[in-house]
């Protein structure tokens, strides 16, 4: 190692590079990731889909220098976690120059640069404390070709994918090289990483490997906070170059990255480092089903992702191991199979084509069961994975108006000609498909934000049909006399909405009546509201005033918990059919007890009003509300 070591003093250094206008300082790249998935989300999502899409430009450019009857190479993408301690702990980060990056960090310190004391390997100096680090290795890739100091370096994928910020190539793939980026920075607590990438060479580069490692930290002083660990360019104020073939792989090699042979198609591609990483390996495994379950189904046999870890070796099998997923197989089956044979509480809806005849893709719906729409964690009950060429899910779109027991699961899976007009409307982060596009956005926009508003609206439009399919003829058969209330209440309002400005336009009755007093309290209903909150959807938004009488405990400790109803023929449903609530909140001192419910505290003889708004729902449904409170300790009742 000794002698390794002292080629190394010859290569590696960390270069700080300079603030300059128009270039982003490396706090820039972590604004980049505020408003992002959770990190092992946003590694399974862009690493992943760089890397694949890194693949098909193989298989492209392979198949056009050999032909058609090219076999294609196999794509492999591993995710190999590892943990050193002692001297191989030591000797690694020697090679990384740990002890520049530590220096660095006294000098200018924790709070300027955002980093918490003692929490990474920067203030860590004892060996026996393991070293966490994240191999992630691509097979059967372009890898990261071009020169990234040379004249056409604005043309390197090696500098588009460390050097630019942001960036969405809107030409071809699902990847972003910015995004790629983010994810690596928030995956390591020290914000490194460590690239080593193999190429077929070209006319104008005949290098096949190239090292280069960086660091994103917030700007300071007059430089940027981003440092490139490499060779020091002359003359070129601080910038530094790759390590390039035989020095990339020596130097690899000390960093424990396996040496890659650019000159086999199977073998090309990239190796990245991320060093004291936060990452877990069965977390990652799920996030990869959970995005990735339609490239595993499709691409069986050319779509080989796995984790490493403790000697085992992990695969994603949604089928197996996600049954929150099981529901969205069925739909992708039935969506992907003209010839589906329908079971119940299954839906397949015929999409219209836009009228420039552009065919959007296909579409199903399944219903599910509320603990598969709970993974979600977004209070809805209805979801629709929106899906593309890639095969990865852009995003679970949720739709208000199911309750628990109508959950929907769906998938709609763009059509080969929609591919690229949706791609169009996707932002760098690749989560969402947005008709929010105009002119900036390149040729062809225009038919872009038409197929993304048809796809959403028609979506819309057959997810609110199968949830009264799911309700079967509730609609039908809804009580003439509450409706009747509502029409005259919205005609007639006894009173304006005192709580919530936000509501508009229809208003249901709103007589305030007592109701029985259970021991210790008086409660009465003073002001309901039914809010439109987008077309087809309402919620309620109500106001409770609420007595404790005097002959309570001087203190009292109770539960209080809205509960609102969807009534069918006039008659209460299920208990698992109540609304959810957007909003509950009071007057008098309280916390959040639950999702359904507030712990207050008040005095005898106090008075307190109470309001809530529900989860929005179909309009055509009916519901009723009441007030439970229940006493600490105590007997509570049922109003």
């Amino acid at each position: 190692m000794d002698g390794v070591r002292g080629k190394l003093d010859m290569f590696l250094d960390w270069h700080w590079l300079p603030k300059q206008f128009g270039f982003a300082d490396g706090g820039s790249y972590s604004r980049l990731l505020d408003a992002q998935a959770p990190v092992h989300d946003l590694v399974a999502r862009e690493v992943t889909q760089n890397s694949w899409d890194a693949a098909q430009r193989h298989r492209a450019r392979l198949a056009a220098q050999s032909g058609s009857h090219h076999k294609p190479p196999r794509f492999r993408l591993i995710y190999d976690f590892k943990s050193v301690n002692g001297s191989e702990r030591e000797d690694l980060l020697s090679a990384l120059r740990i002890d520049q990056l530590r220096s660095r960090l006294s000098g200018v310190g924790h709070k300027a640069l955002g980093f918490q004391p003692g929490a990474t390997v920067l203030d860590s100096g004892d060996a026996s404390e393991a070293l966490r680090l994240l191999y992630i290795n691509d097979y059967g890739a372009t890898g990261l070709q071009g020169d990234p100091v040379g004249d056409e370096y604005d043309e390197s994928d090696f500098y588009r994918a460390f050097g630019q910020i942001g960036g969405n190539d809107r030409g071809e793939g699902g990847g972003s090289f910015g995004f790629g980026k983010a994810a690596f920075i928030k995956a390591s607590r020290i914000r490194c990483v460590i690239a080593y990438s193999s190429f077929l060479p070209t006319d104008s580069d005949s290098v096949t490997r190239r090292l280069w490692g960086f660091v994103y930290w917030k700007g300071h002083k007059r430089e940027s906070g981003i440092a490139q660990l490499g060779q020091l360019v002359q003359d070129a104020e601080g910038l530094s170059r790759p390590l390039t073939d035989d020095a990339a792989d020596l130097v690899a090699e000390s960093l424990g990255f396996s040496k890659r042979n650019a000159h086999s198609p199977e073998e090309s591609g990239t190796s990245l480092l991320i060093v004291d990483h936060v990452l877990e390996a069965e977390t990652l495994v799920s996030s990869l089903s959970k995005y990735w379950w339609p490239a595993l189904e499709e691409f069986q046999g050319s779509f080989d992702v796995q984790v490493r870890s403790d000697d085992r070796i992990l695969r994603p099998k949604p089928r197996q191991d996600s049954p929150h997923l099981l529901p969205y197989l069925r739909a992708y089956e039935i969506a992907q199979d003209p010839n589906a044979q329908l079971m119940k509480h299954e839906m397949k809806p015929t999409l219209q084509k836009l009228d420039s005849g552009l065919k959007l893709g296909d579409m199903a719906l399944v219903k599910g069961e509320p603990e598969q729409a709970e993974y979600h964690n977004d209070g809805s009950f209805a979801h629709v994975a929106l899906i593309r060429k890639p095969r990865m899910v852009v995003e679970y779109e949720e739709f208000p108006g199911s309750t628990p027991n109508t959950t929907i699961c769906g998938v709609f899976v763009a059509s080969s000609e929609a591919d690229q007009p949706l791609r169009m409307t996707e932002p760098a982060s690749h989560n969402e498909w947005s008709p929010d596009i105009e002119e900036s956005y390149g040729e062809g926009w225009e038919e872009a934000r038409q197929a993304a508003a048809a796809v959403h609206e028609r979506i819309r439009r057959h997810v609110r049909k199968f949830q009264k399919e799911l309700r079967g003829n509730q609609t039908r058969h809804r009580d003439p006399l509450t409706v009747a209330n509502e029409i005259l209440a919205s005609i007639f309002p006894d009173k304006q909405p005192r709580r919530d400005p936000g509501a508009r336009k229809r208003k249901t009755k709103n007589r305030a009546k007592t109701k029985k007093q259970p021991g210790f309290y008086v409660s009465s209903r003073v002001d309901r509201v039914l809010r439109i909150e987008q077309p087809g959807y309402v919620s309620v938004a109500e106001t409770w005033s609420v007595h404790i009488a005097e002959s309570a405990p001087e203190e009292v400790t109770f539960q209080l918990h809205p509960r609102v109803w969807v009534l069918v023929d006039g008659r209460d449903t299920e208990a698992n059919d109540r609304l959810a609530f957007s909003t509950i909140t009071a007057t008098c001192a309280h916390v959040q007890d639950s999702d359904s419910g507030i712990r207050c505290t008040a005095r005898a003889g106090e008075s307190f009003e109470v309001s809530f708004i529900t989860q929005p729902y179909d309009e055509n449904w009916t519901t009723k509300s009441d007030l439970r409170i229940v006493r600490s300790g105590g007997a509570g009742e049922e109003n």
